[in-house]
């Protein structure tokens, strides 16, 4: 939840004759001063965000093993593929107030949905008295965005706009 605002005050002045004389001994000065209307303005924005995302690991894994002695001495070898859709998505309402104009309804949001595919592939030796060795080899990486959208609807009228304006993955 947020609110801030904004005080305006304006300053609105005629000044129809100004006479400046120096020394002041050779004459006075004059100035005549008029002041006319000088708006006063306060405008308030109150507002609420959320934001969010949901991603889901989908990972299949083909692997290999040969056990020796009984158990003693075991190696596997894998390859494994990650495939990870996420949609995130951010929403803001907001009401602008003013003194010099009605109030305003704001709703804002945007939706992106992305995939990730990791493919990745290794090996894992035990030797039972001793430590189990693991390596792991990353063979493919690649993110995708596929699809982007922003809506927004200001004083009762919805309307789509650039994507560009939504966050970038990263920043959510």
């Amino acid at each position: 939840m947020a609110l801030s605002g904004e005080v305006s005050i304006f300053a609105n002045h005629k000044f129809p004759q100004v006479d400046l004389v120096y020394p002041p001994e050779h004459g006075a000065s004059i100035v005549h001063v008029t002041p006319l209307d000088a708006p006063f303005q306060l405008n308030l924005v109150s507002g609420a965000s959320a934001e969010g995302s949901i991603t889901v690991h989908l990972i299949p894994r083909i692997e290999c093993s040969i056990s020796l002695l009984g158990g003693v001495a075991i190696a596997n070898v894998f390859v494994q593929v990650d495939v990870s859709p996420r949609l995130r998505g951010d929403i803001r309402a907001s009401k602008f107030y003013s003194t010099t104009s009605d109030a305003v309804n704001a709703l804002n949001g945007c939706l992106d949905l992305t995939n990730s595919i990791h493919v990745s592939a290794g090996a894992e030796g035990t030797l039972l008295p001793l430590d189990t060795v693991n390596t792991v080899y990353n063979l493919f990486e690649k993110e995708d965005h596929l699809w982007k959208v922003r809506v927004s609807q200001i004083a009762n009228k919805w309307g789509a706009s650039n994507p560009a304006h939504c966050r970038n993955a990263s920043d959510m």
